[in-house]
């Protein structure tokens, strides 16, 4: 029987050696081979040679519902679409537009150079700022945003002939004391504007994308709004106990402090409290008698300060009080950052004799020294104190030596980030100072 079979596929195989043999004997009128037999006959033979292996049924039904359904899917989400056109046509607008772009930045540029002299093309007076890494300059009816390497990502019109900058490290927001709109930017664009049906006196911003704006109030003496990052209303704070002095929201915005004062007696009676912003409950709070509370912040390490026109108080995170003491007489400015605060002052203007005094955020008078010149500005890295005078001095918070840095008579003010200061001037941005060395530039000055 082994044998019969064995035969048998030695027939089978040279029938099969014969037919293609004769496959090339065939031709067609151009003399090109042909297959002997139709195309239907081909697929047969295979069927013979390999059996019947026809299409599976189950997975061809699979297959052809699957592709049922992508069809029935697309159609469904072309008529959604459609439908959300025509239904909000009005709402397809360029501001929208600009609001889906708010989370976008330029994390992708790569643009590491640092400039020594950034140019403006605003020539009028200027508010600066910095925001994500990069220069805000709002000038007169105009709002534009610079890398540190000098070149301007955009510039846009404003309505505001002199706009103040209040910058998180997402979104800065430009606005004017006394007007009732405000108008958010990120690194992008014009993303978003507000408006009040009061005036607007006052903005903070913290580096999550959320903002607060105190404005005037019917029936209260100001209302204090807290806004998301996505510009939701999150909180309305009512204030009635008296005037706002300032305000400031912690950088991750789960705080804000506020100081007000009131009269009492005929006397000036001011009041701190740090809130949690979630709910508005007060978390601590303090009274002044006989005190004008002027300005209040937040510290890196989670405390917070409130000075008013006689004394700084210093705060930990706890409200555990760390420095309570007078300010030298005459308070004429006063500067703040994430570890410090400085105050200078002069008792007269006929005096030119400046204090200067630098208090830690653990509560501790780090610095305390005088200049002899007037000054218009100042500022703070974690190791100096910068003073804008006929010079910009510099003072070190570790042993006092100075280093006076020539500057244009025409400078405005001081910005630091970073351990960085630059002379702000009507037309331009001077880096002076720069990895704890001064820089010096050529001066117009005789």
């Amino acid at each position: 029987m082994k044998d019969r079979d064995n035969n048998n596929a030695k027939d089978r195989l040279m029938s099969e050696r014969k037919v293609n043999k004769n496959v090339a004997e065939v031709r067609d009128e151009q003399g090109l081979p042909v297959a002997p037999f139709p195309e239907d006959d081909d697929f047969s033979k295979l069927d013979e040679r390999f059996g019947d292996r026809g299409k599976n049924k189950y997975y061809s039904k699979v297959s052809a519902g699957y592709r049922n359904v992508k069809l029935v899917l697309i159609v469904l989400l072309v008529a959604v679409v459609l439908f959300a056109l025509l239904l909000g046509a009005d709402n397809f607008t360029y501001a929208n537009l600009r609001y889906l772009l708010r989370n976008f930045g330029e994390a992708t540029v790569n643009d590491t150079d640092l400039a020594e002299t950034i140019e403006f093309d605003i020539d009028a007076d200027i508010s600066v700022g910095v925001f994500g890494g990069k220069l805000a300059v709002a000038g007169e009816e105009s709002f534009a945003l610079y890398r540190m390497s000098g070149k301007k990502v955009y510039s846009e019109a404003s309505e505001y002939r002199e706009s103040i900058i209040s910058c998180g490290e997402k979104y800065t927001v430009l606005w004017s004391y006394g007007e009732r709109s405000i108008y958010v930017y990120n690194a992008v664009s014009l993303i978003h504007k507000e408006t009040f049906e009061r005036p607007v006196y006052g903005v903070a911003v913290d580096d999550k994308g959320g903002f607060a704006v105190l404005t005037g109030d019917e029936l209260y003496a100001g209302t204090i709004r807290l806004y998301t990052a996505d510009f939701r209303l999150a909180l309305t704070k009512n204030i009635a106990a008296g005037n706002v002095a300032h305000f400031e929201l912690s950088d991750d915005g789960s705080r804000m402090t506020t100081a007000i004062f009131n009269t009492r007696d005929g006397e000036y009676v001011s009041s701190f409290a740090v809130s949690d912003t979630k709910n508005g409950i007060e978390l601590f709070s303090f009274e002044y008698p006989a005190e004008l509370a002027l300005k209040t912040g937040f510290f890196a390490n989670g405390g917070s300060f409130c000075l008013t026109d006689r004394s700084l108080y210093v705060y930990g995170a706890d409200g555990t009080v760390l420095h309570s003491a007078r300010i030298p007489e005459g308070l004429k400015m006063v500067y703040s950052d994430s570890k410090h605060v400085c105050t200078v002052s002069n008792r007269g203007e006929s005096l030119p004799e400046n204090t200067v005094q630098v208090v830690s955020s653990e509560g501790s008078v780090v610095s305390v020294f005088t200049w002899g010149s007037a000054i218009s500005d100042v500022c703070l890295t974690s190791e100096h104190v910068f003073l804008l005078g006929p010079t910009v001095r510099c003072v070190s918070l570790e042993d006092g030596s100075k280093t006076d840095i020539a500057r244009d008579g025409s400078a405005d003010t001081l910005l630091s980030f970073e351990d960085r200061v630059y002379c702000i001037y009507p037309d331009r941005a001077e880096l002076i100072f720069n990895d704890g060395k001064p820089i010096i530039h050529e001066t117009d000055d005789k």
